[in-house]
């Protein structure tokens, strides 16, 4: 195991050869040579006794203390650690308020601190996956504590804790991993460091505590006013809370400040979009229902005894969702209305940004797949008709945007992926092998109505 004392060993060479050398001081440097933690303790103790500013009896006793710790369970270290970074923090001060310093005692104890913390902040590292969260369990405990470790014996460093924040995430500990993230904005004062407040909201998020994420966002916004992803972020958390016309409000600001900014266009035009394939989830909801009920209906009515009248009932319940299914189409209409308006816009100041023409096509392209949803469950032969002609609008409108996209950048792959799906459900073959090749799936099977997957 790694020792820490020799470290000491210039310094105490010079004491040795001084006159006059506190006995307390000599016994304590020998002990720690033979690695007598306690009795350098005790030592440098009875040096502070006699002398209450005696640097080296402070700076001593943290070495002890600390190397003591270091000698044994990772788990155990922490309380040494912290006494010896108070013994540190008095050496510190003593030491610099002497006129004179004798050899490099304070350099000595700085590059020990430097030491102790690097030792304990990369073996924590060492145990951990690059991604952290694949990291095993066990490995994830016990780099936990040396991460704790070196955190204490420096604790103004930002990196044990933030990368301590991850691995109790990752644990579970969501409790722990905000109080370490606050922890670097209010201890450490890192209220520059932006990516603490989107960790620390998205903890709050992993607890569904929304309105503290919130909070924590909005003093991001009021740091960081120029940071487009943080309007986005909360925004989203206002639709998860349920405010919907907040996070319409949130995103309109950007607007409202810089109306000529394509880019918050686009943001906002995004948002609207997202609020319209929320509500296209409750459709989905309702047309599963439907498909459900019709299924019943075709089982009851092949039992004896079923009669008219449950029929009748029957079928109102279908009448009613469809009824409601078409408030919901209405409602995400409205959204969807706007999101277009916004990125014609958006287009008109930027008309090379592929962003652009990739979200209109996908707003299209869905719109297709929604068509084809109300078509397999419908059991009227020319409502399908419909629903299918209408569908295949859709996607042949879709079809301009995501060319575009991937004409102002060739290696848009979710455009050329869109362009397949397409292709292949409107059968044109030989354009979805080209697109197949371009989206990075040569070996992808070649199936209809791909586009009902939701983007």
């Amino acid at each position: 195991m790694k020792r820490f004392y020799p470290i000491l060993l210039p310094a105490l060479l010079i004491f040795l050869a001084a006159c006059g050398t506190d006995p307390n001081i000599e016994s304590a440097r020998l002990s720690l040579l033979t690695e007598d933690y306690d009795a350098a303790i005790e030592s440098a103790d009875a040096a502070i006794e006699a002398d209450s500013s005696n640097a080296e009896g402070f700076h001593l006793k943290g070495v002890a203390l600390a190397s003591r710790a270091f000698a044994g369970d990772p788990k155990e270290r922490e309380p040494d650690y912290r006494e010896a970074r108070g013994l540190f923090d008095t050496a510190l001060e003593l030491y610099d308020a002497q006129t004179t310093t004798i050899g490099s005692d304070k350099d000595d104890m700085e590059e020990f601190i430097f030491e102790i913390w690097g030792t304990e902040f990369n073996t924590g590292i060492e145990m951990l996956s690059d991604d952290i969260v694949s990291s095993e369990r066990d490995s994830l405990e016990l780099a936990k504590y040396h991460f704790i470790n070196s955190k204490t014996i420096q604790p103004d460093s930002i990196q044990p804790y933030s990368v301590l924040a991850e691995v109790h995430a990752a644990l579970g500990e969501y409790d722990e991993a905000i109080q370490v993230t606050r922890a670097i904005l209010d201890d450490l004062g890192k209220t520059d460091d932006l990516y603490s407040y989107y960790r620390l909201a998205n903890f709050y998020q992993q607890k569904d505590e929304f309105s503290e994420a919130i909070d924590i966002m909005l003093d991001a916004r009021d740091r960081f006013p120029d940071e487009i992803e943080i309007v986005q972020e909360l925004a989203y958390m206002y639709f998860e809370e349920g405010r919907t016309d907040e996070a319409i409000d949130a995103v309109s600001d950007l607007i409202e400040a810089d109306p000529d900014n394509p880019e918050y266009r686009i943001v906002y035009a995004t948002q609207m979009y997202q609020i319209a394939l929320r509500i296209d989830d409750d459709i989905r909801e309702i047309n599963e229902q439907i498909m459900d009920q019709r299924r019943e209906i075709q089982e009851a009515a092949r039992e004896e005894g079923f009669t008219e009248e449950q029929l009748d009932e029957m079928e109102e319940v279908i009448h009613e969702l469809e009824e409601k299914r078409a408030e919901y189409e209405e409602e995400a209409g409205r959204f969807i209305d706007e999101a277009v308006t916004e990125l014609r816009q958006a287009e008109e100041m930027a008309p090379e940004d592929p962003a652009i023409y990739h979200t209109l096509g996908i707003i299209y392209q869905n719109k297709g797949a929604n068509e084809i949803d109300k078509r397999n469950i419908s059991n009227d032969p020319e409502e399908i008709d419909q629903h299918d002609a209408q569908a295949r609008d859709f996607l042949r409108e879709a079809i301009p945007y995501f060319e575009k996209a991937v004409e102002i950048d060739p290696d848009d792959q979710e455009s050329w992926r869109s362009l397949f799906e397409i292709y292949v459900t409107l059968g044109e073959e030989e354009k979805a092998l080209e697109a197949q090749e371009k989206a990075g799936f040569d070996d992808m099977p070649m199936q209809q109505d791909q586009q009902q997957q939701q983007h």
